[in-house]
């Protein structure tokens, strides 16, 4: 018990340092275009993580990307939603881009044209950071916590499975 609450205190700890560093980068107007860059490449490096079958050896640890997530989650404490660009996600300046995720009732092409249509009439405001840094999160959580509690479940199952199999064993 007494190890178990030493390494959550020392993670919570290594997480915090990571999120001052993150925020002290990003604090800097020269260094937040090149820091937010460089969260969004590593959320799509791991964009496959979100899928069913995922090939774990081309992506990251849970544990990186639940760090991560951490961090996101911190930045995103003073975000207020009414700050927020709803449509974000459909700007042509993304950082995300959600063209290979599934929609409903939409084509491609049907989505390539509504866009074009909404930038003729200048519907899109340029990004600000708390809409991104609130859209970078919630795709955070898709691919690092979705995934791990996937895992941590089927991970259950096994041992349930296996703990099963020894009492029948030892009943015969």
């Amino acid at each position: 018990r007494v190890l178990g609450t030493s390494i959550v205190l020392t993670l919570n700890l290594a997480r915090q340092e990571m999120f001052r560093a993150i925020h002290a980068i990003l604090r800097c107007t020269e260094t937040r275009g090149a820091a937010l860059n460089l969260l969004e490449h590593l959320l799509a490096c791991n964009s496959k993580r979100a899928q069913m079958l995922a090939d774990r050896r081309h992506s990251s640890t849970d544990g990186f990307l639940l760090n991560l997530l951490f961090v996101f989650q911190q930045l995103n404490g003073k975000v207020k939603l009414s700050s927020v660009e709803p449509t974000y996600l459909f700007h042509p300046d993304t950082r995300l881009t959600i063209d290979h995720e599934t929609r409903l009732n939409c084509s491609q092409k049907q989505l390539e044209e509504w866009r074009k249509e909404q930038v003729a009439v200048g519907k899109f405001q340029s990004p600000k950071f708390p809409t991104e840094c609130f859209f970078m999160t919630g795709h955070c959580h898709h691919i690092a916590l979705a995934p791990a509690l996937r895992r941590f479940q089927q991970g259950v199952r096994e041992v349930r499975h296996l703990r099963q199999l020894l009492e029948d064993s030892e009943l015969t």
